[in-house]
């Protein structure tokens, strides 16, 4: 028993010691004395509260409210001007950046336990946002009437998708308000414009509504720019030959 746990030891030491020392580990403390035999500080002491006041003065810290969606919508929008997006910026007050899914299936095909394969990705979760309402309603009637684009009001055929698809850019900003990372919602569509809830006893509350877009795929703006991965693709294949 004491080998099977020297061994247990050796293997966690071993796997614990890969890892950068100062950020994880306290490193040994070599204890003086002064000339009056008073204790010094230990030399080597790892300081917790000062590891992350080095962390966070290096990289920052992100915070919740420091953000600014741009919506880049279809062509055919009627308005579409700067002046309606920079309005729908504005009154962008929240924003979720969508998460990334792995499918998997199970892989039978093996002796022993199971195992899950990935099957796929897929992003399946909604981009909601929410805005501050203007006094006569233009901001989500400008989300009704991208809805309409979906399809015709008279006989209630669908249109085509590449008619009423457009774009998200979601950026990180920092306290100088620079943007620090971005992310790009490909293919989005206002699928669910939420309700407005009046309520005769609420006192003067700022009204808002949020707006759940649909969306195909995201990608990191700092890593592909404004292309998406296949078009990269096709592009370095098309300049290889």
């Amino acid at each position: 028993m004491a080998g099977n746990e020297s061994t247990r030891q050796t293997n966690i030491d071993t796997i614990f010691g890969q890892v950068d020392p100062v950020a994880v580990r306290v490193p040994a403390v070599e204890q003086g004395f002064d000339e009056e035999g008073k204790k010094t500080p230990a030399r080597g002491a790892f300081n917790a509260i000062d590891a992350l006041r080095s962390e966070l003065g290096q990289f920052g810290i992100a915070h919740k409210n420091r953000f600014q969606l741009n919506i880049n919508p279809p062509r055919n929008i009627t308005p579409g001007g700067s002046s309606t997006l920079r309005r729908l910026m504005i009154r962008c007050n929240a924003v979720t950046l969508p998460g990334s899914l792995l499918e998997t299936q199970s892989d039978a095909n093996i002796y022993g336990p199971n195992r899950d394969v990935v099957s796929g990705i897929s992003y399946a979760d909604d981009v909601t946002v929410r805005f501050s309402l203007d006094d006569k309603f233009d901001v989500r009637k400008y989300f009704t009437d991208w809805q309409k684009l979906t399809y015709d009001e008279d006989d209630w055929n669908i249109k085509y998708y590449n008619d009423y698809n457009g774009q998200l850019d979601i950026f990180v900003l920092n306290r100088n308000h620079k943007p620090t990372a971005a992310y790009r919602i490909w293919e989005a569509y206002p699928k669910t414009v939420g309700p407005v809830e009046f309520d005769m006893t609420s006192s003067d509350a700022i009204q808002d509504f949020s707006v759940n877009f649909a969306f195909r795929f995201w990608t990191d703006i700092g890593e592909h720019g404004s292309k998406a991965p296949r078009q990269e693709t096709s592009r370095e294949a098309s300049e290889s030959l």
